[in-house]
């Protein structure tokens, strides 16, 4: 993706409107992945610069061990949605929707019982 040098910006349109502008290299990529936006030729003798696109990142997965998904020991400090994430995964399903509770509260809980479930499973086998 080309830049203008002069002014930082990417030229681009919309389906609708034909008429040219500029905006950031950020918007720009993701504009024209959602097909919002459509770039345009820069003429020559405008100096430009490359963009390289960043690749989209990785979803983090929780790490299983044997068919267990990992619960990091920090794992209250992470962001509400990867929280939720963990949850889905510890679940293998949605998670349930329960009344006056939010997604992250519902998440935090099920982590809470699935570490209990294995303390407690984890006792059983040390006393045998």
């Amino acid at each position: 993706m080309k830049v203008v040098k002069k002014t930082g910006l990417v030229p681009v349109h919309t389906k609708i409107d034909k008429t040219v502008f500029g905006v950031a290299p950020a918007v720009a990529v993701k504009g024209v992945k959602q097909g919002t936006l459509f770039l345009v030729d820069i003429p020559e003798g405008v100096e430009t610069v490359e963009f390289d696109v960043p690749a989209a990142p990785k979803a983090e997965q929780p790490a299983d061990v044997d068919g267990v998904v990992q619960i990091p020991a920090d794992w209250e400090t992470l962001h509400y949605a990867k929280i939720i994430v963990l949850a889905k995964n510890l679940l293998g399903a949605d998670l349930p929707e329960i009344e006056e509770k939010k997604p992250a509260e519902v998440a935090r809980d099920i982590i809470r019982e699935e570490l209990s479930r294995r303390a407690a499973g984890n006792s059983e086998n040390e006393a045998e």
